[in-house]
C-alpha cells in the first residue's frame, strides 16, 4: 500500500477537490486490498487508475531522487543547530 498527497487532484476531479487536500491510496497487494474494504471511515473515496493519479504525483511510480546535500545535512545535525545547517547547505 502507498499513501501520498493527490498533486493536481483537483484537474482531474474538480467535484472532490477541496482546500484541505486529498490523499492517494494505491493498493499494491491483495492484502492491502482486504484491509482498504474493512475501513468505512473515508470522508471521500473514489477509485481511479495510477496513471491518472502519477499525471502529478511521479513518486508513486519511482523513488524520489535523494538529495546529494541530504548526508551532509544529518551528519551537521550532530554538531550544529537547524538554523546554522540551513545557511550551511544554501
Amino acid at each position: 500500500m502507498t499513501i501520498g498527497d493527490f498533486w493536481g487532484v483537483e484537474k482531474l476531479y474538480p467535484e472532490i477537490s477541496n482546500h484541505k487536500g486529498l490523499s492517494v491510496l494505491t493498493i499494491n497487494i491483495d492484502k492491502c486490498e482486504i484491509l482498504f474494504k474493512s475501513i468505512n471511515s473515508f470522508e471521500i473515496c473514489k477509485k481511479t487508475n495510477l496513471s491518472l493519479a502519477s499525471q502529478n504525483n511521479e513518486t508513486l511510480i519511482r523513488p524520489t531522487i535523494r538529495d546529494e546535500r541530504r548526508s551532509y545535512f544529518y551528519k551537521d545535525l550532530l554538531n550544529y543547530e537547524l538554523d546554522k545547517i540551513v545557511n550551511i547547505l544554501d
